[in-house]
């Protein structure tokens, strides 16, 4: 079945999100090409456990499809596009995206250069290029489950909003991963070696984003994002200084977190999984790597006597980049 079902998929038109993806993915799964070693996991037997699944029956009778293609896409376009404005995790780190047991990546060092006299060579340089090796053998995973029954005689809407809410719940755990791994990041490894100090206590301005970026822009790196908790973006909306110097239209997507950016060039997210009163501004290209091995696979099982779920599951590891480019405000 899985080489049928592989000979009739054709790659561009899976769900959008999914092209070019170099981590494994619900594309690899339909087109038979994922063998992780992961107990064995392989794309032929995640098609079979789907297929017989009572929950893939009700995306067969909504898709009214011949074939398992437009079933999974279905599928996989309800766990894409699962609405999860909490989760801005990934916002704030660089994604590398592997199907390797471990990767090195490389972080960008500065050249030095010198003045020297006419036809006189130079060897100076600057500081010697470093990496970080991530092993993504760390995993989210986020399931529910139900009788068969009650799957044989929902409605695809249920159950549909159900499988979001599966991917909505993984969305915002590793969400709060990430967040809580930049807010560990200790003090004296931030930019300036220190805390960026509110211009008033309890209260965020824009001058607070001005000071953040000038921050990073001291440590010769770029501040591009910044995140804060509602009550800090309450004080900011206030703030005439930053109605002036945002730019709203494009740059908004509430279901994503996602509330401006400023003339600065730094978008602004809002999220409850932020700390009360903590601001961190960081340049999400060089602060902390995030490596993906496997991305929001979905997988069906069963529990006997008369239970069957969904499980969706994430392969990943997190390390700590120039964390320089990376300022924090704690009395905002």
């Amino acid at each position: 079945m899985g080489v049928e079902m592989a000979n009739q998929f054709e790659l561009e038109d899976l769900h959008k999100k999914l092209l070019n993806r170099k981590c494994y993915t619900m594309a690899d799964v339909i087109r038979g090409g994922m063998d992780t070693g992961d107990n064995k996991i392989s794309s032929s037997q995640i098609l079979e456990s789907l297929t017989k699944s009572p929950f893939y029956g009700i995306i067969m009778k909504h898709t009214k499809a011949q074939d398992a293609t437009a079933a999974i896409n279905e599928l996989t376009g309800i766990v894409m596009d699962a609405a999860a404005p909490k989760a801005i995790g990934r916002e704030f780190v660089r994604i590398i995206e592997t199907t390797k047991e471990s990767i090195k990546v490389r972080l960008p060092s500065r050249g030095k250069a010198k003045k020297t006299g006419r036809k006189t060579s130079t060897t100076s340089r600057g500081q010697r290029e470093t990496f970080v090796t991530l092993t993504p053998d760390k995993e989210f995973e986020a399931r529910d489950v139900w009788d068969t029954n009650y799957l044989e005689d929902a409605d695809w809407d249920v159950a549909s909003e159900e499988a979001a809410e599966t991917a909505r719940a993984l969305a915002e755990l590793e969400s709060q991963v990430l967040i809580d791994h930049i807010q560990a990041i200790a003090t004296a490894s931030l930019a300036t070696d220190a805390l960026v100090s509110a211009a008033t206590a309890g209260t965020l301005a824009y001058a607070d984003l001005v000071n953040l970026w000038a921050a990073i822009q001291g440590e010769d790196f770029a501040g591009n994002k910044v995140y804060m908790h509602p009550d800090q973006a309450g004080d900011l909306f206030k703030d005439p200084d930053f109605k002036d110097q945002t730019i709203l239209g494009e740059f908004v997507d509430i279901a994503t977190g996602h509330f401006g950016r400023t003339i600065l060039g730094v978008d602004i997210f809002v999220s409850t999984q932020v700390p009360k009163t903590e601001v961190t501004m960081v340049d999400s290209n060089l602060g902390v790597m995030y490596a993906l091995r496997r991305d929001r696979m979905v997988t069906t099982f069963e529990l006997p006597p008369n239970e069957t779920g969904i499980q969706i599951s994430t392969r990943y590891d997190i390390e700590n980049g120039r964390t320089k480019a990376i300022a924090r405000i704690e009395d905002a």
